[in-house]
This record gives structure tokens, C-alpha cells and sequence, in this order.
């Protein structure tokens, strides 16, 4: 049997640097800044992992929003992928409040056209000033490009993936339907975990994110040391 995977050993992943070229695509789209609601998109920026959130990113801060549930996770989360976000939990409320703060005076915001509703679109539409802009794919073009760690990964899962099969394909000759040689399969799979040694989204030591304290101003940032064609925008958004 294959031995489980070390996370520790494979390249790290660069999470802090995807704001970065976020920011380079949006300053190339002329684009002030994108509402990011999508969570695969979310998690690819931040490292955050949550079923709900949503991140706003100028061009010089990113505001990550979600509800209480997530406080401990969230902020340990993008702790450790290095990324400099500011966060902000509470009720949906309380995050379209701290997403209008974070958006005053911002003249233009993108919207994830896929992902954002229309019902969402018109309370957005409501609480900000800016001219809102439908966009396509910002995010998604980033996650085309494969970093080193990510690259690693995918190796090694192919790997696994080929040692399962083999562990596994004798069955067929039993005639086992489509479902059951699935099943069979990703049993086999699953009896291969990964070792985290350490966070594998970890990019840079670790630096304490804490929730903002009301009674104490603006909220504090987790911070860290640390091209594609342009997006496509598909046209204003009403308001």
C-alpha cells in the first residue's frame, strides 16, 4: 500500500501573492475594485474555507465578511496563508455595513457576474455609492495559471490515484456496476490521507488575525511579508 502524502514535503502554497495579481488584472480592467462572491474564489485569495463569506478587494486592502460561525476558523485561516485581509464577522447586517465602509468613495465596483444574484445585485445597488460593473471570469483567469505548490499537489494526487486503480481494477472482471467499482475506488483512495504536518496553505510564519473590537476604531489587518489578459466586463450594472 502506498504510504499517506506529507503535506510538509510538497512546495508551499502562495496564497498571499494571488491578491497581488488580482489587484494587476483589476488595475489593467481599469476596475477600482471587485466584490468577490464566489467561494471557490474566496478560498483560492484568502485560504478561507467557509461555507459563507464574501471578500472585497481594492487596490489596497481586501475586507473578508462572514458570519460567526467561521470567527475562529476564518481568522486562522488566513493567518496562515499569509494573506493581508481585514475581517470582519457578524450577521449579514453587520458585514454589508463593513462592505459599505470599506467601498466609500470607490467610483466603480465589479461584481462577480456568475455568482452574484439579482436580488443581490439590486441591495448592493441600494447601499452603494458606486457605479456597480458585471464581471466575468477576474478570478477564474488567476486560477488557470498553476502555481508550484498547486502543480505538486495535483502530481500527487494523480499518483495516489494511480495506486488505487491498480489496487482496485481486478474487481472488474467480477462485472461490478458503475457505482460500486466508484465506491470501491475512492475507498481505496480514502485509506490514503494526507499528513499535515502543518498547514498546506501556509506561505509565511504565522501572524495573529483578530476580529475587530468595536469600541477600538478600524479593524486590524492579519498581515505578512509579502498575467493574463485583461477581464472581461460585460457592461454597467443599473442602480
Amino acid at each position: 500500500m502506498s504510504p499517506s502524502v506529507d503535506l510538509a514535503t510538497l512546495p508551499v502554497l502562495d496564497v498571499a501573492g494571488r491578491l497581488r495579481r488580482l489587484r494587476a488584472e483589476m488595475e489593467v480592467a481599469s476596475l477600482g475594485a471587485l466584490l468577490v462572491t464566489k467561494l471557490d474564489n474566496v478560498r483560492y485569495l484568502t485560504g478561507f474555507t467557509g461555507s459563507a463569506g464574501m471578500l472585497l478587494v481594492t487596490s489596497t486592502t481586501a475586507l473578508l465578511t462572514t458570519d460567526g460561525r467561521y470567527r475562529d476558523q476564518a481568522a486562522e485561516q488566513i493567518s496562515a496563508a499569509g494573506a493581508e485581509v481585514d475581517l470582519e464577522i457578524g450577521g449579514m447586517e453587520r458585514q454589508l455595513e463593513a462592505i459599505v465602509a470599506a467601498a466609500k468613495g470607490l467610483f466603480q465596483l465589479g461584481l462577480e457576474a456568475a455568482s452574484c444574484t439579482w436580488a443581490q445585485q439590486r441591495r448592493f445597488a441600494s447601499l452603494l455609492e458606486s457605479t456597480l460593473v458585471p464581471t466575468v471570469g477576474v478570478v477564474e483567469q488567476l486560477r488557470i495559471v498553476k502555481g508550484e505548490g498547486e502543480l505538486a499537489r495535483i502530481e500527487r494526487a494523480c499518483e495516489l490515484a494511480d495506486v488505487a486503480l491498480a489496487q482496485v481494477k481486478g474487481r472488474l472482471a467480477d462485472a461490478p456496476s458503475e457505482s460500486e467499482f466508484a465506491a470501491e475506488l475512492e475507498f481505496e483512495m480514502r485509506r490514503r490521507p494526507a499528513r499535515r504536518s502543518r498547514p498546506s496553505w501556509r506561505a509565511a510564519p504565522t501572524r495573529p488575525c483578530r476580529t475587530p473590537d468595536r469600541r477600538s476604531g478600524p479593524s486590524p489587518r492579519a498581515t505578512s511579508s509579502s498575467s493574463t489578459s485583461a477581464p472581461s466586463l460585460t457592461g454597467t450594472a443599473r442602480t
